[in-house]
């Protein structure tokens, strides 16, 4: 499960709840936090457990690690983090509803799956917390929030992926694609969902997107080439879609290789060498429905690019 927003006054979270069920990390739960106040605070942590340490429910979603816990249902999602003295609880409530493409399933070889969901494609959200001091914050925004699962490892699901999400504006505008190894089939998978508060604007399982504007991450050993622009292309139904979206700046790159220890580095390097950049983007385009209809399409938001493996 994941969370990111975009509040008034400057603040940001990011949340993300990580259930292993593969590999080293089978029946470990992870919890990424990031969060930065107006006042310049900022906070980049994982809270961390094995499976003895955390519960589920079979009956709702409800997921407890000592006092952080993950709850709700669908349209409405409560997180509440505790951690080194921080009291801090955010709720999320849907502003259209969630999304899946298709059967939200993917087969992936004889008996693998991907399933992805958008839970929240705009959401509005509210931050409530006290600092170790006692000092009390709040804040307000929008969020997006997605939930995906699989059993299988990722340098066998994808070569590289490709996101652009907007949900701030009056239009949330989503895009996914990945392009899987070639013992799957290399040909890429992407889909694209555009809705706004009263309407499906546009939906479709088969979106194509075109790259260009490529920089070479030369401190990476791979040297992956990050396309900067992208242009998104679809058919649904009698609908058309083209989507524009240029990156301003890189806002973050992480090697994952980089994060781990000498030992496990070892074993995943054999098999893949991740990289992540994310970007601020720019998206305009157009969804034309008809001959006499054209809906305009502008938002800003997150594009980002991972390589998995060469």
């Amino acid at each position: 499960y994941s969370i990111s927003t975009k509040m008034k006054d400057g603040a940001a979270t990011y949340l993300q709840l990580v259930m292993s069920n593969l590999g080293p990390g089978d029946g470990k739960l992870g919890i990424v936090w990031e969060m930065s106040l107006k006042d310049g605070t900022k906070i980049e942590t994982k809270i961390k457990g094995d499976r003895s340490d955390w519960t589920t429910s079979s009956s709702k979603f409800d997921v407890r690690m000592g006092e952080n816990r993950w709850s709700g249902k669908a349209g409405k999602i409560t997180i509440e983090i505790r951690h080194e003295g921080y009291e801090v609880t955010y709720v999320l409530r849907n502003l259209v509803d969630p999304w899946k493409p298709g059967s939200g399933k993917l087969s992936v070889g004889s008996d693998g799956y991907y399933e992805f969901q958008l839970l929240s494609p705009m959401a509005v959200i509210s931050m409530t917390g006290k600092k170790p001091d006692g000092t009390e914050f709040s804040a307000k925004g929008r969020a997006y929030m997605d939930h995906s699962r699989t059993n299988v490892a990722s340098h066998n699901l994808a070569k590289r992926w490709s996101r652009f999400r907007s949900f701030t504006g009056k239009q949330a505008l989503h895009y996914v694609e990945f392009t899987p190894p070639s013992h799957v089939g290399s040909r890429p998978i992407g889909f694209a969902y555009i809705v706004s508060k009263k309407a499906v604007l546009f939906e479709s399982l088969n979106a194509h997107g075109t790259f260009s504007d490529y920089w070479t991450d030369n401190a990476h050993k791979n040297r992956y080439r990050v396309p900067k622009k992208l242009k998104i292309e679809a058919q649904d139904g009698d609908k058309l879609l083209l989507l524009i979206v240029d990156s301003k700046r890189m806002a973050w790159r992480s090697d994952y290789l980089d994060s781990i220890g000498r030992m496990a580095r070892m074993v995943v390097e054999k098999f893949a060498q991740p990289a992540g950049y994310g970007f601020d983007a720019k998206a305009k385009g157009i969804v034309k429905a008809s001959e006499e209809e054209i809906i305009p399409l502008k938002g800003k938001g997150r594009y980002i690019v991972t390589h998995v493996s060469k």
